[in-house]
């Protein structure tokens, strides 16, 4: 089912029709369950850099964050609530899914970002025609866009 829903996403539209975009799918219990667990501690690492408010722009900064974007105020809300239901072991990541798919591209493609979200929207859709639950999880992505490590170890090139 993954493998169709991939392939489908390969035909969603792009700039210069460049399908530009390449996946990795996590389905190993035990990988989850660490990509997981490292996103997760880099979201306490960064709800504790919020809350200090003394130290609170060179913390964020160390963490290769925009400032300003990491204290709008959704974020300032959003992150702390997010730790908070984490800690009291809910899966607000995941949420439980077997199966997990990171969608990447090289920058030098025409507009790469454009390509993936497009490529994450067909996989919605059609794995709800399908009717299977899906999610598009920002804080999966805004984790591993300043986690190179983490994508590192998924085998996504360091450039993407």
């Amino acid at each position: 089912m993954l493998e169709g829903l991939i392939d489908t996403a390969r035909y969603a539209p792009s700039a210069a029709n460049c399908q530009a975009q390449q996946y990795v799918v996590v389905t190993d219990p035990d990988a989850l369950r660490r990509l997981r667990e490292r996103i997760e501690t880099y979201y306490r690492t960064f709800a504790a850099a919020l809350a200090d408010r003394e130290a609170r722009e060179a913390r964020l900064a160390r963490l290769g964050l925009d400032v300003e974007a990491a204290t709008h105020p959704h974020v300032l809300a959003a992150v702390p609530a997010f730790v908070k239901a984490v800690d009291a072991g809910r899966d607000r990541l995941f949420f439980d899914a077997p199966a997990v798919v990171v969608i990447h591209a090289d920058p030098q493609e025409v507009m790469p970002g454009a390509a993936c979200a497009f490529a994450a929207l067909t996989i919605v859709l059609m794995a709800e025609a399908h009717q299977l639950g899906t999610c598009i999880t920002g804080y999966a992505s805004d984790a591993l866009r300043v986690l190179p490590d983490v994508r590192h170890w998924l085998g996504v090139p360091e450039e993407n």
